[in-house]
């Protein structure tokens, strides 16, 4: 039996800022159509996607109908887990959540830790197959095997997990190896959502853990970004890389003045935190040490900017009318 293995979807109808193609909604829609195309044409039964499936949890009503709609074109079963992008506010909550439509809709199949037991025409032909499911937040749990029984175990989960320990952003410290994933677990096949830079690693038992990254790039860090697929054969136990066709150039979808001035002002930001988590002096008042801090260096207006929007943003959400 084969699987087609993708990552981030991040579906969304509005054209991130970074981006300067007309139309980002129908080109990632182009390339959710190619996976779920490649997936008939590669005969494989399922498609397995790691969280983050929307952008955020207030996708358009249009953008929910044209996907359900072309899931319904494609005899493709879409089995998912939540990532936090996909629930509201990264609460438990997960019934007013655009996923729950498409749960309803019979389109997609959300996989948990009970497992779903999938065979092909002909079950005889196969070894059983199970599959798993963490979705964001979730602990990894453990599966016990028996070493007589031929059941592939797979794990689709929503968390990051990187090729070494090499941090992906300062300071960052909720992660976790490839190879101490499947040291820990019994899993033959882990699909891995959440880190949007693809990997792929295989143990001396032929067991994958398969990261695809994200399926669009939204931004500038992304310029060198190849999204790509991966078909695994479960009778062989082996994987083989699609990559996505008709890729534009970075040139052609980019604001690369813009993205770079983005970067610069990340890494001032950066380098805030950094010196506030260095500072000794700490007290009761977070939002008063916060701007005491900032008046005593000289922080760039851009970092002003972002760390004043999100104060007034997370004001409105906690309505406290700071």
């Amino acid at each position: 039996m084969r699987f087609l293995c993708t990552g981030d979807w991040q579906l969304r109808f509005q054209r991130p800022r970074s981006r300067i193609d007309i139309d980002y909604a129908l080109a990632q829609e182009k390339k959710v159509e190619w996976l779920l195309a490649t997936a008939v044409d590669e005969g494989c039964a399922y498609l397995l996607q790691p969280g983050d499936f929307f952008d955020s949890c207030h996708p358009s009503f249009d953008t929910m109908r044209r996907y359900i709609e072309l899931f319904k074109r494609y005899e493709v079963k879409i089995l998912c887990v939540r990532g936090q992008h996909d629930l509201r506010y990264q609460s438990t909550n997960i019934d007013n959540i655009p996923l729950a439509v498409l749960e309803a809709a019979g389109v997609v199949e959300v996989a948990s830790r009970n497992g779903i037991c999938v065979r092909g025409r002909d079950p005889s032909a196969h070894a059983p197959i199970v599959i798993y499911g963490c979705s964001w937040g979730d602990d990894v749990f453990y599966v016990d095997v028996d070493s007589a029984d031929d059941t592939i175990n797979v794990l689709l989960i929503h968390k990051m997990v990187t090729a070494d320990t090499n941090l992906q952003w300062p300071g960052q410290t909720d992660f976790v190896t490839a190879s101490s994933l499947l040291e820990e677990n019994s899993y033959d096949l882990v699909v891995c959502g959440d880190n949007h830079k693809s990997l792929i690693f295989k143990d001396s038992s032929s067991r994958y853990v398969v990261n695809c990254g994200s399926l669009m790039r939204a931004n500038i860090d992304q310029v060198d970004h190849k999204p790509v697929s991966y078909i695994y054969e479960s009778d062989s136990r082996s994987i083989v890389r699609r990559r996505l066709t008709n890729i534009a150039p970075a040139e052609a979808v980019f604001a690369i003045d813009y993205a770079e001035r983005e970067l610069e002002k990340k890494k001032d930001l950066d380098l805030f935190i950094r010196s506030i988590s260095k500072s000794k002096k700490v007290g009761v008042d977070f939002l008063k040490n916060l701007y005491t801090r900032l008046d005593q260096m000289e922080v760039p207006k851009g970092v002003r900017k972002i760390i004043d929007d999100g104060v007034k943003k997370f004001g409105e959400l906690e309505g406290d009318g700071w």
